[in-house]
């Protein structure tokens, strides 16, 4: 009887452990290096459901001798995406536009890698390095909206 018990309870219970559907918000500082550098502030929106995080992302700021931005959606795989202390890390790939005022646009197919503190609590910090269009860096804060029943 018990073990029938401890089974049924089992699913309500493994549902709650982890949240579904987290919404993400992010700004802070990104840095392209290639033939077009770009110095730029960048602000980011995702969706993130158990490990899947969908992002995008768009920075503003200096290209080159002239102000451009970069676009960009990706799809991240996070590992300990609900640890409330210390670092969690993530991988993706995607797409990127970069383009400028006087000079032509391009797309990138893109890699990065991250590390973000406490990925399960409202509010870290985090910092990317990926490739695409030159190599990436972006650093800053993210901001993460969870279920009402999610402990803070």
């Amino acid at each position: 009887m018990a073990f029938a018990a401890g089974v049924l309870a089992a699913p309500g219970a493994s549902a709650q452990t982890a949240p579904q559907g987290v919404t993400e918000l992010s700004a802070g500082a990104a840095l392209a290096w290639s033939h077009r550098d770009l110095y730029a502030v960048e602000l980011g929106a995702g969706r993130r459901s158990g490990q899947a995080r969908l992002a995008l992302a768009a920075a503003g700021g200096r290209l080159s001798d002239g102000w451009g931005g970069r676009v960009e959606a990706r799809g991240q795989f996070v590992l300990l995406p609900f640890a409330r202390i210390g670092l969690g890390w993530y991988g993706g790939m995607g797409a990127a536009w970069m383009g400028g005022a006087g000079q032509r646009g391009a797309v990138y197919l893109t890699a990065l890698t991250g590390v973000e503190h406490a990925p399960g609590r409202p509010r870290g910090w985090f910092v990317e390095v990926g490739v695409g269009g030159g190599v990436r860096v972006s650093a800053g804060m993210r901001w993460r909206q969870f279920p009402a029943w999610w402990p803070t």
